[in-house]
């Protein structure tokens, strides 16, 4: 099973169709920026100044556990 890098993966997704790489390009930046908005926000909702650096870490490791998951279980071929 090859890995495939982010930068690849953004490759691809402008290759599909060529004719519409401008918009495919601008709706994943505004996803990248929607799902970071929202992640911001459950953070803000999250932390308090008693546990702040053990919660941003706790969530910053749930985020790239989860991104490895779907990495290992949607491969890109």
């Amino acid at each position: 099973m090859e890995r495939v890098d982010h930068g690849q993966r953004s490759a691809g997704l402008l290759l599909v169709r060529p004719s519409l790489a401008g918009t495919a390009c601008g709706l994943s930046g505004a996803l990248a920026v929607g799902i970071g908005a929202v992640l911001t926000s459950g953070t803000d909702a999250i932390v308090t100044a008693e546990h702040a650096p053990f919660a941003v870490l706790g969530i910053m490791s749930m985020i790239s556990g989860t991104r490895f998951a779907v990495c290992a279980l949607c491969p890109m071929a």
